[in-house]
């Protein structure tokens, strides 16, 4: 039986953390709000409703939805102004896809990734949960436990690849290995710390 790679997405398969950082900033700018690109950063891994919330002072839902969808549209300019694809993700997508079944779980819209990522890439993930499919965010590891339900393959076959803290937390309370790489905002050491069973510093270093 092939065995389930299961990615997070921005910072995994797309460098694209300052990307987000700037559309929150333009966010905050446009709403006259003084959240700092730090704060941003210390949360860039909690949900962007979250961040949304804060940014604008603001929990009524039709206001936090426009300034989501705001932001969202911000982040898609630049992006594909900027191009976020690692140079690695291809070759590396392209040959594990091969041998492996392949699964996103992301905090992104699935607006954001169909609009940014290459649709051939995009073709070879077998599951795909966005932001509008997670009923409880990471580290709860409801999102690759359904998962692993759908395409019937048990933790003991399935990996977690993840560039933060939450991820590898989120692998361990799934029960599966988990592949710290480091190409976000957390260092080596904070990976390792949350439990990574693997530590990789590129997609080209990808085994299981």
């Amino acid at each position: 039986m092939k065995k389930l790679l299961i990615f997070d997405y921005n910072g995994v398969l797309v460098d694209d953390l300052k990307v987000h950082e700037e559309a929150f900033m333009e966010l905050a700018k446009r709403h006259d709000s003084k959240t700092t690109r730090q704060w941003i950063i210390d949360n860039m891994h909690t949900p962007s409703v979250f961040k949304t919330r804060m940014i604008i002072g603001s929990s009524d839902k039709s206001e936090v939805e426009r300034a989501q969808l705001e932001k969202e549209n911000i982040y898609i300019e630049l992006a594909n102004k900027k191009g976020v694809l690692f140079p690695e993700t291809r070759e590396t997508l392209e040959r594990l896809a091969k041998d492996h079944i392949l699964s996103i779980v992301s905090n992104s819209t699935q607006n954001q990734i169909s609009s940014v990522f290459p649709k051939d890439l995009l073709d070879k993930f077998r599951v795909i949960t966005t932001y509008e499919d997670i009923e409880k965010p990471k580290p709860d590891p409801s999102s690759l436990n359904k998962i692993m339900e759908k395409l019937g393959i048990g933790p003991e076959g399935t990996a977690y690849v993840g560039d933060s803290p939450t991820d590898m937390k989120t692998a361990k309370n799934a029960g599966v290995k988990a592949i710290g790489i480091d190409t976000g905002n957390d260092p080596a050491e904070a990976l390792v710390k949350a439990g990574a069973d693997v530590l990789i510093h590129s997609l080209k270093e990808l085994e299981f």
